[in-house]
């Protein structure tokens, strides 16, 4: 797990939610941080329970979330979650820093297991750290299969050869889809980065906290604007997160935490 993504796939970058002073960071999942409490209805508290199967140290939960955010009350999908838990004194601890390795598709859970390994210990040890697979992926509920014999046998070049070849591709591209429009036609239009954003500062909510750190991977242009994704203006460096161990696929940003503070060791 700790081999390093390539630099020219992925960035990893932290952003805050809302990264506003007056807000105390909690020293945990599962505690209400200090301030003005929520609006917003309380939600069940999650229940961890321990699975080795999926990482090491890991912790696992799940979370039921609206499939349609404009209608609360409808219809629920369950997002997979799984925790390394901050092993620093009380008052040193920086709160929750949710992880996602991005792909779009990649399941989630286990990244929290790799950034726990990958960060310098002194600063591990100070975030709880919480994975999530997305809704439609992994072990979240749903998950979409669309066509498991697409991806059996040798993966055609994705760059074609001939017009013929190409041709291949689009056939198979659009069967695909079209094999997913009929098995998960009531889901794809809620697999948006707004629905996934939200589903974000859903898990926030449901681990009692007022605001968290995000550090996550995904190429360039793959935020479109208005998407409603958290963002902040930062400056790309060569992460001192990566534990000493200097990795050339291993970059991050520095950005405020739930502390104000940079996440470098």
């Amino acid at each position: 797990m700790r081999k390093a993504l390539p630099a020219t796939l992925a960035v990893l970058a932290l952003m805050v939610a809302g990264c506003t002073a007056g807000s105390s960071p909690s020293s945990g999942t599962g505690v209400q941080s200090s301030g003005k409490p929520s609006a917003s209805p309380p939600r069940p508290a999650l229940s961890w329970r321990p699975c080795p199967d999926v990482g090491r140290r890991l912790r696992c939960a799940s979370l039921r979330v609206p499939l349609d955010y404009s209608k609360p009350g409808g219809r629920k999908i369950t997002l997979a979650l799984s925790e390394v838990p901050a092993t620093a004194p009380a008052g040193r601890r920086q709160g929750v820093l949710l992880v996602n390795p991005g792909g779009p598709g990649a399941p989630g859970r286990i990244w929290a297991a790799f950034v726990a390994d990958s960060l310098n210990p002194a600063v591990a040890a100070d975030y709880t750290i919480v994975g999530f697979d997305t809704r439609g992926v992994g072990a979240s509920v749903p998950a979409l299969h669309c066509d498991r014999s697409f991806f059996a046998g040798v993966r055609p070049n994705y760059i074609p050869a001939s017009r013929a070849a190409e041709r291949i591709l689009i056939g198979r591209a659009k069967a695909y889809a079209a094999d997913c429009e009929k098995r998960y036609g009531w889901l794809l239009p809620h697999m948006t980065t707004r629905d996934i954003a939200t589903d974000m500062d859903s898990i926030r909510a449901a681990l009692g906290q007022q605001k968290i750190s995000y550090l996550g991977s995904w190429t360039a242009r793959s935020i479109p604007a208005g998407s409603g994704m958290p963002t902040t203006s930062t400056r790309t460096t060569r992460s001192r997160a990566g534990s000493g161990r200097s990795s050339p696929g291993w970059h991050g940003t520095t950005a405020c935490t739930t502390s104000g503070r940079p996440l470098r060791g």
